[in-house]
């Protein structure tokens, strides 16, 4: 009698898992998302502001929005990525007084970075992780009582990524994605009164649509 090897749905499971790495690629992507900020402390010309609270507001306009390309090198796995994705920080109304009546980046604490990312393949999905580092493009607006800041201010931070999510391709070359993301940025700024720094930790969840090239 011929005994053939017994699969179990684990085993059959795996297999898809660690199936050959997907083919050399180019993507392009877009998304939308929500986020939600830790309470940090703030410094402002030296003076310490604790526990300052802070809301992102993502569905309200401007939304919370990303664009990313990304490149797949044939085999291994692996990939480096472009990505710029537009968060948001409101302090809460007080936390600051009598410093500064308002601050808040409502036109984005905007994060812009590089990826090393690396993805699988099971059956139709491609689950993936990620890790980036890059810059910050804060629209800074504040208030004190005698004077305002309303403006961009470039590169004024450092901002770190780590991500998990995976892609569903369902038409050829076009596909939906989902991930989940934990940044850090500490960005300093300038604001009425001096120097402002802070450092901010922020979940993120992020879905779109992407395009294989």
């Amino acid at each position: 009698m011929l005994l053939l090897p017994r699969v179990t749905p684990l085993a059959t499971i795996a297999s898809l898992i660690v199936a050959a790495p997907v083919r050399a690629e180019t993507q392009v992507a877009a998304y939308l998302g929500v986020s939600s900020t830790a309470e940090s402390d703030v410094t402002l010309a030296g003076q310490s502001f604790r526990a300052v609270q802070w809301e992102t507001r993502s569905l309200r306009a401007p939304p919370y929005y990303g664009l990313r390309a990304a490149y797949f090198f044939e085999r291994s796995g692996w990939g480096l990525a472009i990505d710029f994705f537009h968060d948001k920080a409101y302090a809460a109304s007080g936390s600051m007084a009598p410093a500064l009546s308002r601050l808040s980046f409502s036109h984005g604490l905007n994060h812009l970075m590089i990826d090393l990312d690396w993805r699988t393949r099971a059956g139709p999905v491609q689950p993936y992780v990620a890790l980036g580092a890059g810059t910050l493009i804060p629209h800074v607006e504040a208030e004190s009582g005698t004077t305002a800041v309303d403006e961009y201010q470039w590169f004024r931070g450092v901002s770190l990524k780590a991500a998990a999510g995976f892609q569903w391709r369902f038409a050829g070359p076009a596909g939906l994605f989902v991930e989940y993301r934990l940044t850090f940025a500490h960005l300093r700024v300038s604001a009425p009164g001096g120097d402002l720094s802070t450092s901010l930790w922020t979940n993120h969840l992020a879905a779109g649509a992407l395009l294989a090239l």
